[in-house]
């Protein structure tokens, strides 16, 4: 049998050198990357090459019967962007949200703050507002909208803006 120290030499793990320990007490160090058919895997973050990145392109969305800017959003550009969505971050702040081009539903499973959801149709019109979304909700969706804005809780009730469906939009690079 080969020794573990040899087999986690072969798949990118190394003991570390130049430290001191106690023989078959080697201590390991992942610094350098780990290498497989599919990427790479370095500092804790997996990387593929032949997934596009996540770009970050900024909009301002703007209400408009009342003509007034309501948010800064980001688009999610790709499927990863948009599977990934806001999970992982500690919040959105009033006036701050994410637009996911394509996305007729979403789920707050794994995310930690409440959301106001914002779906569309094509034309950009309000189809439905759902307000104070909370955590851990499976599934919330409406067949037929084309985009759907996360946008930071108490967004539209900050700016008491009342919102009807069939309501315009614009959104506008910022």
């Amino acid at each position: 049998m080969m020794p573990l120290r040899y087999l986690m030499q072969s798949v990118g793990v190394v003991e570390n050198p130049g430290r001191k320990c106690l023989p078959g007490k080697e201590r390991l160090r992942t610094r350098r990357p780990i290498s497989s058919p599919e990427g790479h895997f370095f500092a804790g973050v997996f990387h593929n090459p032949g997934i596009p990145p996540i770009t970050m392109t900024y909009f301002h969305l703007i209400h408009l019967p009342s003509n007034r800017r309501v948010a800064q959003v980001t688009r999610a550009d790709n499927w990863l962007a948009k599977g990934w969505g806001v999970l992982g971050r500690p919040g959105l702040l009033v006036g701050e949200g994410l637009w996911l081009p394509g996305v007729a539903s979403v789920h707050t499973i794994g995310v930690r703050f409440a959301l106001d959801l914002l779906f569309l149709d094509d034309k950009l019109h309000t189809l439905r507002v759902d307000s104070t979304v909370m955590p851990g909700r499976p599934l919330v969706g409406l067949p037929g909208a084309a985009h759907t804005l996360e946008l930071g809780a108490g967004t539209l009730a900050a700016l008491q803006l009342p919102v009807k469906t069939g309501d315009g939009w614009r959104l506008e690079r910022a």
